[in-house]
């Protein structure tokens, strides 16, 4: 258990986790159809203006894992600790594509 918690430290996983969901926040309120992005680091909900499953459906086509949740507009983000800004990216280019 310590070696994993050195491994969070020395990596400096929570300041990444801090750093994506700003990142997040700033990337996808730009998207007039995305009304609210909820939650704090890497644990993220987007809500559409939509219904979020057939979203969840398209972006998994696409290779990308989303999270049910019971709010039917919400698309939930649970990407690893490690996860970086190229990935982030990719998710944004994909729901664009999907939103179309």
């Amino acid at each position: 258990m310590m070696a994993t918690i050195d491994e969070v430290v020395e990596d400096r996983l929570m300041e990444n986790a801090a750093e994506i969901g700003r990142y997040v926040r700033q990337v996808f309120t730009r998207l007039p159809q995305v009304k609210e992005v909820r939650g704090q680091g890497c644990l993220l909900g987007i809500v559409l203006d939509r219904p979020a499953k057939p979203v969840q459906s398209a972006l998994f086509e696409r290779g990308i894992i989303t999270g049910p949740n019971s709010d039917p507009n919400l698309v939930h983000l649970l990407p690893p600790l490690t996860v970086e800004k190229i990935h982030i990216d990719a998710l944004h280019a994909a729901l664009v594509e999907v939103l179309k």
